[in-house]
């Protein structure tokens, strides 16, 4: 029997006063200082909004760099695809993991 793995669960920490500018200009590149916790670890990041044409989507997708620690799973940042548009949420990772397959610089994706 194959074991199930979990989905990674990431809680975000935002000022309300940030959150409601990062809702009122959508295209700001400027990041928000904000918390991440993950495994009952806190991680103070900078965030903000990621994408094109899913920035207007009642889901968003995040920028998440890393300051506090510096390194996160070996990385020093993560972008967190909301994915609204794709059912299976699937596709995208596919896609990552086939361009791996042919050895094309690609991200490692989750």
């Amino acid at each position: 029997m194959m074991k199930q793995k979990e989905i990674p669960q990431y809680a975000l920490f935002v000022n309300v006063k940030d959150l409601k500018e990062m809702q009122r200009d959508i295209w700001s590149e400027e990041a928000v200082q904000a918390t991440m916790k993950f495994n009952k670890k806190r991680y103070d990041i900078d965030l903000l909004l990621r994408g094109s044409h899913i920035r207007k989507m009642k889901k968003k997708s995040y920028y998440i760099e890393f300051y506090s620690p510096k390194i996160f799973q070996r990385a020093k940042e993560i972008h967190l695809n909301a994915e609204y548009k794709d059912p299976s949420l699937m596709r995208n990772k596919l896609s990552l993991d086939f361009f791996s397959s042919l050895d094309v610089l690609s991200p490692h994706s989750q």
